[in-house]
């Protein structure tokens, strides 16, 4: 009896190795000094589901963790995570580093697929069990820049505030939740209020007259218009999107009333970039008021 008690204190910290309940079962340490070395050489890790790989050392350039169905005929780079880096997934190190991931195929190597100078050594570790939270990693960050190319793995909850219009990207480009500086999803058609427009002016003859300036850049859409008289003639306005142009819309207003123009949901939407839009009475009244807000859009 005393020799098995004897035994069972020899075995348990040798079980434990330091790990606590992350339950390491295998460790493989080795270095990689040249391009295409192995510091860890093929090896079955099959019957794991998980592990960790520390690189450290004085080296200059890429080593990468590469898994394989077929002791790599085919191979496939492993997207891991790292405590000591806020990119996210990656495959590679590039300098001294902690990176943590799934064992998803039969064989595992970790290789210098680039290589500048120095030796780098690896120490891995190999779990039977996935890892929850392996050696302190946190949850990958990874930060959507807008026109950045779609990246995989890329997660972000959140939008990019902007007081302006950002700038453009390309089809199947990333682009950012759009919010205004307190947050408050920006959907279209509404806009920052510095992208809104008003204009207030009269009317007293029939001259088209111009009611919202033209915008070299962006398109210059109506949200609202409000029309009123003071005299007892009823009158006829007509809103066209470039002088000369054709009408867009005309609106009557009755003798000493108001009358608006208020696409709700719908913006009155400009032909034209850097085109104007104008108000004409239809016959030579007097005192008539137009008041507008537009939204400047792309």
């Amino acid at each position: 009896m005393k020799k098995c008690l004897a035994v069972l204190l020899l075995l348990v910290p040798t079980l434990a190795f330091g790990y606590g309940d992350y339950g390491v079962v295998k460790v493989i340490s080795g270095t990689a000094g040249s391009l295409n070395a192995d510091a860890i050489a093929s090896t079955e890790v099959s019957t794991y589901r998980w592990a960790d790989c520390s690189v450290y050392g004085t080296w200059s350039g890429t080593m990468t963790l590469q898994q394989s169905p077929d002791n790599f005929t085919t191979t496939f780079a492993t997207l891991a995570y790292s405590p000591t880096s806020s990119v996210g997934l990656s495959a590679n190190a590039t300098s001294n580093t902690i990176l943590s991931f799934a064992i998803s195929a039969k064989y595992f190597r970790f290789r210098m697929t680039s290589y500048t100078s120095g030796i780098a050594t690896v120490d891995c570790r190999f779990y039977y069990t996935p890892q929850t939270n392996p050696s302190g990693v946190a949850a990958p960050t990874v930060t959507v820049s807008q026109g950045a190319t779609t990246a995989t793995g890329s997660l972000q909850v959140g939008g990019g505030g902007n007081t302006v219009y950002p700038t453009a990207v390309a089809d199947g480009q990333m682009a950012r939740f759009w919010v205004d500086h307190f947050g408050r999803q920006i959907v279209y058609p509404y806009a920052p209020r510095t992208n809104q427009v008003k204009a207030n002016i009269t009317l007293t003859t029939t001259t088209e007259t111009t009611l919202f300036a033209a915008n070299a850049t962006r398109f210059v859409d109506i949200a609202f218009i409000e029309i009123c008289t003071t005299q007892a003639t009823a009158g006829r306005i007509d809103l066209r999107d470039a002088t000369g142009g054709s009408v867009i819309a005309s609106l009557w207003v009755n003798g000493n009333s108001c009358d608006t123009l208020n696409p709700n949901n719908v913006l009155l939407e400009q032909t034209t970039i850097n085109n104007n839009w104008t108000v004409q009475l239809g016959t030579a009244l007097t005192d008539f008021r137009v008041f507008a807000i537009a939204v400047l859009n792309q």
